[in-house]
């Protein structure tokens, strides 16, 4: 019970604080199988790998990238609700613009409810922990942490790879030809054999 109220009060606090400094926070729009690219805009689609496999639960886990031309956030769900798949597809549209991955937001189950983490995304770091340890003591500058990164240009289908997180070091991968083999009988309206191929770097 103890964590379930800390997990209520961290989403109240979260919301909070969001409002006061005005942050953009847009959910994106699932593709349905019907969907087709938009004039203008973009669909990005890869697999997520989660931290987490059972002791997951029920909790949904999500994305967070900016996009620093519009100074927005986006969310995109990389888990469902009620499953704890190891793995998933994803496949959102998004506005055109260049990215940083930003937050991992994940919930681990336990028997009092569950404990809510949200991680920042970052590149070269052997640990989350230890990274946010050396930022609190000042060995290490926020300023000095490099993000993932990709542009996504108007009119494209993206393929942005695995995204595996099972690990505190995010690692991205090109698997490419298994997921479009996967998706090509869903999504019949999107060309995936002609998407781009936008690994984030």
């Amino acid at each position: 019970m103890k964590n379930l109220i800390a997990f209520t009060f961290f989403i109240l606090s979260t919301t909070v604080v969001l409002a006061q400094e005005k942050i953009k926070l847009v959910q994106l729009d699932p593709v349905n199988k019907n969907d087709i690219l938009t004039e203008g805009n973009a669909i990005i689609y890869g697999n997520f790998i989660q931290r987490l496999g059972f002791s997951s639960g029920g909790f949904p886990q999500d994305m967070r990238v900016y996009n620093k031309a519009t100074d927005t956030y986006y969310r995109f769900r990389v888990k469902a609700t009620m499953t704890s798949k190891k793995e998933s597809n994803f496949v959102f549209h998004i506005p055109p613009g260049d990215y940083e991955i930003f937050q991992y937001w994940w919930t681990q189950s336990n028997a009092f409810g569950g404990t809510f983490y949200t991680e920042p995304v970052f590149k070269h770091t052997d640990s989350y922990e230890e990274t946010i340890t050396m930022l609190e003591s000042g060995q290490l500058k926020e300023e000095e942490l490099e993000r993932f990164k990709f542009i996504i240009e108007p009119n494209s289908v993206n393929y942005l790879g695995t995204w595996n997180f099972d690990k505190e070091v995010a690692v991205f991968t090109n698997d490419k030809k298994s997921i479009d083999q996967k998706l090509i009988k869903k999504y019949k309206k999107i060309s995936l054999q002609n998407s781009t191929i936008n690994i984030p770097q």
